[in-house]
């Protein structure tokens, strides 16, 4: 899994989505005050105030019960919509990774939140 610093932040700010973790083991997270990314794989790893790092399997997940519309309409769509959520910076590729881009795309289906690089953090769009 490719973790950017930047997806580290984009995830510690989608309170929402910290709020959907279970706590299960093998989970993706980040320590920030260890500056520590790995697997949490212990009960004592529980303690150290982790963000949770979701893979892009888990943030598909999120979508499917309630928004599996676009597992019909494909990733095209969303590439699309999402296009249209960003502007032009989504055609001079804003997301790093897959991890970023579903995470923003679950923020903003979930949510309607986009993510502001300059302020690093969701705002609500209406």
């Amino acid at each position: 899994m490719k973790i950017t610093d930047r997806y580290k932040k984009m995830a510690l700010k989608a309170e929402e989505i910290q709020r959907r973790w279970d706590g299960r083991y093998c989970s993706w997270v980040w320590v920030p005050h260890r500056n520590w990314t790995g697997l949490k794989q212990n009960a004592h790893e529980m303690s150290d105030n982790c963000v949770w790092l979701p893979t892009q399997e888990e943030l598909q997940e999120m979508l499917a019960p309630k928004n599996a519309f676009w597992y019909y309409m494909g990733l095209d769509y969303l590439n699309k919509e999402m296009g249209e959520v960003y502007g032009p910076l989504y055609a001079q590729g804003y997301f790093n990774n897959g991890n970023e881009f579903w995470l923003a795309v679950v923020m903003w289906r979930e949510y309607h939140k986009i993510w502001d690089d300059e302020k690093e953090e969701w705002e609500v769009v209406s």
